[in-house]
């Protein structure tokens, strides 16, 4: 199965959740490239914690951004009344046939829509 995976996902797996590490053990693993620059640019972050997620993001596979998503995220945020990053996020999802992995229920607003639901 080839996930998508969500910045919330990426930081518990990084805080150590045994529950996570279990289920994403021999998954390939995407990321946005947007969850890429959340986890990185957050004011507070510390340098252990940067080295620790930059090491997590190089061993995944970034998704970019191409015109084909933006146009994607716009008719998702559009029908769906989502928040732009969550709509550029699932529309990645949706045009790569990737599972999404999130433990944001926000994403449950999305018709159609292949996600797993991440419950701590």
């Amino acid at each position: 199965m080839k996930l998508l995976v969500d910045t919330n996902i990426i930081i518990y797996h990084a805080n150590g959740d045994q529950t996570l590490s279990d289920y994403l053990d021999k998954k390939h693993i995407h990321v946005s490239v947007f969850s890429e620059m959340e986890l990185l640019s957050y004011s507070k972050i510390t340098a252990q914690e940067e080295k620790l997620l930059k090491e997590y993001l190089n061993a995944v596979t970034i998704i970019g951004f191409t015109d084909q998503l933006k146009n994607r995220a716009i008719e998702l945020r559009r029908k769906f009344n989502i928040k732009l990053l969550d709509a550029i996020i699932a529309a990645t999802s949706l045009e790569y046939g990737y599972t999404f992995f999130t433990a944001d229920e926000d994403f449950r607003k999305i018709d159609n829509f292949d996600f797993v639901l991440y419950k701590r």
